[in-house]
């Protein structure tokens, strides 16, 4: 009786997990054409990952960083975009290698963007757990894609799943995830 209400326990768990996470792999690729087809997509990127701080510009939108990390390097990585206690959350970025398309003219990959949000706190608190590298991380936004970009005027964007609002893992710390540089980083990579 005790091990089937363990399992019973664990189907719960694991369908309310499964519903937190939307996966929208099935869908067709969204085509930005036209001189603000990188903008546009970057945009697109960003409205997915609902990122909507009063600091968000043209020079920093989550989205458009992403498809101009793509453009630039080759490697895979995962490395921090914005580091922002003072606004509650950091942006990093998960990518995994460029690789040419079928038709050979246009660079693909596949990424995600994760918005880790830092436990509220004091100024006075927040200040020092950041410079000793210890923010608490209380909440996580994920949004993946894979982006195929022919040129500054053609982007196809497919989003491969939406996981917003997650509880982080206790004891997750801002940094605690190693930043990594896989091989193969050139094409004028770092």
């Amino acid at each position: 009786m005790h091990r089937v209400g363990l399992s019973a326990l664990r189907a719960v768990g694991l369908g309310l997990l499964s519903s937190l996470a939307i996966s929208v792999s099935h869908a067709a690729p969204d085509r930005f054409d036209g001189g603000d087809a990188l903008v546009s997509a970057g945009a697109a990127i960003t409205q997915k990952l609902a990122y909507r701080h009063s600091f968000q510009t043209a020079d920093f939108d989550p989205g458009l960083l992403a498809l101009r990390w793509i453009e630039a390097y080759a490697g895979r990585f995962t490395v921090p975009v914005l580091f922002s206690p003072r606004l509650g959350h950091q942006v990093i970025l998960e990518k995994e290698h460029t690789v040419a398309d079928s038709s050979g003219s246009g660079r693909c990959a596949s990424f995600a963007l994760v918005v880790e949000h830092f436990a509220e706190l004091s100024a006075v608190d927040r200040d020092r757990l950041a410079q000793q590298g210890l923010l608490p991380v209380v909440r996580i936004d994920r949004a993946a894609f894979h982006a195929c970009l022919e040129s500054h005027h053609s982007v196809r964007l497919t989003a491969t799943a939406v996981m917003l609002n997650h509880p982080a893992e206790p004891g997750r710390l801002a940094f605690s995830r190693p930043m990594a540089i896989g091989a193969g980083t050139g094409a004028g990579g770092f």
